[in-house]
């Protein structure tokens, strides 16, 4: 089977959905043939029998779909955000996605593709009112082989908290900013450091914290573990939003898969994890559970290091780009059949 992939991007979502269950898809399913693109080229519809549409949002997308239809190539549409709904924090995506003609455009890939894949079940309520074609869920993974070749630090005397996320969670920051300052206080050499779009004015109550709270920018996607690597606690909070619903838990697993405990927010992306056991969750969002239980994992070097085991653990169960992979071929598969 020759397969087409066409990313969204090469830095977000192309990396996270794409590439890294691709990785895996090429080295363990010899039967199948990748390509990652970001272009169509003419050629494409004699080279390959089935093409994903990763967020197609333009009647250039459509079209190209519309052609390998009608050529006889299987197509599958994959959607991984509601894009319906992005929220304003996010101005330059929010002002693109609302256009009609894009929505427009994102509901004709939805209803003319041979299937969609999301993923997570609370994407499937997003794509099913634009399309009859069948909707698998193959959730995201992490390349545990990649993550295990960050170099290790050296032992820190004192824990460091840290948060990594793009400009869809600078609503989040409300969350936590005052809880940290707890934290900071309670534990003098805990540091706090963020990696993305956040800045300082984020966190209010952090002003003060000079050398011990710090906002870096991104860095890339192959220097992510290596800059996780510095980070002892992690943090995934989220608003209950509807955008935030249908998210998966990809931050959860770029922690765990390096043994990193995480505290959660109790959000529907986070309500598999087990607390206590693969993470501890901050009941109701308050800002007293913040406070807890960042506490709890700053104060007890034997937690974070039980915890963060059984995180990693359960990330080489469920979510190894080896296993997920295999989900993804069984979709191409699937979708090789349809009519």
């Amino acid at each position: 089977m020759r397969v087409a992939w066409y990313l969204s991007d090469l830095h977000a979502c192309g990396t996270v959905r794409a590439d890294v269950p691709a990785r895996a898809i090429g080295q363990y399913f010899p039967g199948v043939s990748m390509a990652l693109k970001r272009e169509i080229m003419v050629s494409d519809y004699t080279l390959f029998d089935a093409m994903i549409f990763q967020r197609g949002c333009d009647a250039n997308a459509l079209g190209h779909m519309r052609t390998a239809k009608a050529q006889g190539i299987k197509v599958l549409y994959d959607l991984d955000d509601d894009l319906f709904n992005v929220p304003a924090c996010v101005p330059d995506a929010h002002a693109a996605f609302s256009q009609e003609h894009v929505k427009d455009a994102i509901k004709a890939m939805l209803a003319e593709a041979h299937v969609v894949t999301v993923s997570c079940p609370a994407m499937v309520q997003v794509v099913a009112p634009h399309t009859k074609a069948p909707v698998l869920i193959v959730e995201n993974c992490v390349d545990v082989g990649h993550a295990d070749l960050a170099p290790m630090q050296p032992p820190r005397e004192h824990p460091v908290m840290g948060w990594h996320g793009s400009m869809c969670h600078i609503a989040d920051a409300n969350l936590v900013s005052g809880p940290i300052k707890e934290v900071l206080d309670a534990h003098p050499g805990v540091k706090f450091q963020t990696f993305g779009n956040f800045v300082p004015e984020h966190f209010p109550e952090l002003v003060g914290f000079n050398g011990r709270f710090a906002c870096f920018p991104w860095t890339t996607p192959q220097g992510l573990y290596t800059a996780l690597r510095g980070v002892d606690i992690g943090l995934c909070p989220q608003e209950p939003t509807r955008f935030n619903q249908v998210k998966s838990q990809s931050k959860w697993m770029e922690y765990a898969v390096l043994g990193i405990p995480t505290v959660v927010s109790p959000t529907r992306p986070y309500e598999m994890l087990k607390d206590g056991e693969d993470c501890l969750v901050a009941a109701g969002n308050a800002k007293g559970e913040w406070i807890r239980c960042l506490n709890a994992l700053a104060g007890d070097k034997e937690l974070r290091e039980r915890i963060g085991h059984n995180a990693r653990l359960r990330v080489l169960r469920e979510y190894d780009n080896k296993i997920v992979a295999g989900h993804w071929v069984k979709a191409l598969e699937f979708a090789m059949k349809e009519t």
